[in-house]
C-alpha cells in the first residue's frame, strides 16, 4: 500500500469511529443513582417548571448554594414553605413551614 491509501483508510476508520462513539452518546440513557451526581445542573428555569407541574404557586425566592435550590413557594393547600431543592434531579430533599 502506499501513502496516500494508507493516509485514506486511517481517516475513513477514525471517521466512523468518531461517528459510532457520537451515536452512543446519543442514545444513552439518562443517569440515575450515584450516576445523576455527574449530571448538569439545572437551571432555575427547570427547577420552577418542575415545582409548578407538582402543584407548587407564588415562587418568590429560588437561591442556588452547596448543591441544592432553596426555594420559597405555597404548597396547594396554600401553606408558604421553605424547600431545599436536589440541584440535579429536581427532587424536593426538605420542606418545612416558613
Amino acid at each position: 500500500m502506499n501513502r496516500k491509501t494508507i493516509a485514506a483508510a486511517l481517516l475513513i476508520a477514525g471517521t466512523l469511529a468518531a461517528g459510532s462513539a457520537a451515536l452512543a452518546q446519543q442514545s444513552a440513557p439518562a443517569p440515575q443513582g450515584p450516576a445523576a451526581a455527574t449530571a448538569p445542573v439545572l437551571t432555575i428555569q427547570e427547577v420552577m417548571d418542575r415545582l409548578t407541574r407538582e402543584g407548587w404557586r407564588d415562587i418568590t425566592k429560588i437561591e442556588h448554594e452547596r448543591g441544592k435550590y432553596e426555594v420559597k413557594a405555597r404548597g396547594a393547600d396554600g401553606v408558604r414553605m421553605e424547600l431545599d431543592i436536589d440541584d440535579r434531579t429536581g427532587a424536593i430533599l426538605k420542606q418545612e413551614r416558613d
